[in-house]
Formats: structure tokens, C-alpha cells, sequence
């Protein structure tokens, strides 16, 4: 919702008010999902015995530092829980796209027509697809204790809904920096070149390493949404399977 009054007013294309309404309700299935899935999982991993291999304890480190230190250490400690979490989140997403039991379930996602900061929503499944492919493996490496971890989280989580912004913004020679919409948007392209591509939600170097990152090129142009199906309109494509495109035929003119 924070990006769309910029979008309304710079966006590279114009959207319609209904499509905004739209998934912001649907959004409201995904985010319960995936709400109950964390909460479930944070209950099951005591109960079994289960913890992490590295426990991080940083509450009380700098207590007494200078307020720059401080500040240049939590940017260090975000930056690096952030890749961390990156780098499980590229493969999973990989995982999305080559199994095509997740894929169709993440072609929800890829269906956006008119793809923007808040019609970027996902299958409501994938809340509970995470807990085994993603948060699990996360959950058992580190233990990350600071207080300041929600602003982290929440910091990664604004980023990567901003990346599906209606937008042109690129970040220029700092673009191996961080994921901008431009580079984003060449994931969500419907042109066989862009497949497989730019799988990284906040660092472009991840897909770099694995040779999947491409860069737009200046004044290119990308079409986003699958090429054969359409985006979900009801709550009954959304939950449950997305609607064909159908081939346009022409009819024959008769014959004089």
C-alpha cells in the first residue's frame, strides 16, 4: 500500500483501482497462511527437541558503545542475516520453478498481470510450502537473538514486495548492490530469455554466482504474467486453479 500512491503517479504503466482491491484480499488468505505456519513451527521445534546448530546472541553486545559503532554493527548483522536468509530463499524459489508440483502452485504469482507493489501476492499454500523448504532449514542452522530482529525482518520483508514496484527505478553501477523493480521485473518477463532468471529477492550477486542474473538493458521493455494463463479474478481461481488463455482464432470469411 506504501508504494502505490508513487505508482499512481509514476508508474511506468497505469493499473486499475479493482486489481489493488483485489489482491489486497487476497493477500489476506497468504499472510493468515503464513502467520499460522510460523507460529506453528516456532511451538513444534521445542516440543520435539529440536534447535538450531549456532545460537547468536547479540542483546547485550555494544550496550555501551558509541551510537555510530553500534549502528555500523547492526548494519553489518543485518546485511549478513540478510543474505543468509537470500541465499535459502534463491534456492527455494529455484525449487519453485523446477518442480512442477510447486510451480503450480507458484504460477499464481507469475500469473500478475499488472505487477506492482501490492499485486504481488502468492498462492495461499506457499505460507505452508516454506515452513518444510525454507524456514525449517533456517530455523536449525541459527538463532539469531538481537532486538533488533523484527526491524530486520521487517526491513527484508518491505524490500521484497518494493521489488515488484510499478516502477523504472534501477539503482545504476550500484545495481550488483541490491535487487531494484527493473531487475525483478525481467523474473516476471513473458519472453523465453528472461526464464529462469533473477531468482534473488535482495541481492543481485546471489544470482550472479549461480549464473542466473541478468540485467535489463537500457530502455528495455518487459512484459510480465504467463502466456497461458490469466491472472486470478475470483476467489475460486485464486484457491484453486488458474483460468486458461485461449488462442485467438479467426473465422474465415465466406466465400462469395
Amino acid at each position: 500500500m506504501a508504494c502505490a500512491p508513487g505508482e499512481m503517479l509514476f508508474g511506468r504503466e497505469r493499473h486499475t483501482i479493482t486489481s489493488r482491491f483485489r489482491w489486497a484480499f487476497f493477500w489476506s488468505f497468504t499472510l493468515f497462511v503464513q502467520a499460522v505456519s510460523v507460529w506453528a513451527l516456532g511451538q513444534a521445534l521445542p516440543r520435539i527437541g529440536l534447535g538450531p546448530l549456532f545460537v547468536l546472541d547479540f542483546r547485550e553486545t555494544g550496550e555501551n558503545w558509541h551510537p555510530a559503532l553500534r549502528t555500523g554493527f547492526l548494519a553489518v548483522v543485518t546485511l549478513a542475516w540478510s543474505f543468509v536468509y537470500d541465499f535459502s530463499y534463491y534456492w527455494f524459489h529455484r525449487l519453485q520453478h523446477a518442480v512442477p508440483f510447486l510451480w503450480r502452485f507458484h504460477a499464481t504469482h507469475h500469473s500478475i498481470e499488472e505487477l506492482n507493489g501490492m499485486n504481488c501476492g502468492h498462492h495461499w499454500s506457499e505460507g505452508f510450502l516454506r515452513v518444510p523448504l525454507l524456514l525449517l532449514p533456517l530455523a536449525l542452522l541459527v538463532d539469531l537473538r538481537f532486538q533488533e530482529v523484527a526491524i530486520i525482518a521487517s526491513i527484508v520483508g518491505a524490500w521484497t514486495q518494493f521489488v515488484h514496484a510499478n516502477s523504472t527505478i534501477d539503482f545504476g553501477r550500484l545495481r550488483w548492490l541490491f535487487v531494484s523493480p527493473r531487475f525483478h521485473r525481467v523474473h516476471h518477463s513473458t519472453s523465453s530469455e528472461h526464464f529462469n532468471r533473477n531468482f534473488a529477492g535482495v541481492f543481485p550477486i546471489i544470482d550472479v554466482m549461480f549464473g542466473t542474473g541478468k540485467f535489463p538493458a537500457e530502455g528495455e521493455t518487459i512484459e510480465v504474467g504467463l502466456t497461458d494463463k490469466h491472472e486470478p479474478r475470483t476467489i475460486g481461481e485464486f484457491l484453486l486453479v488458474l483460468r486458461d488463455k485461449q488462442e485467438t482464432r479467426l473465422t474465415p470469411a465466406p466465400a462469395e
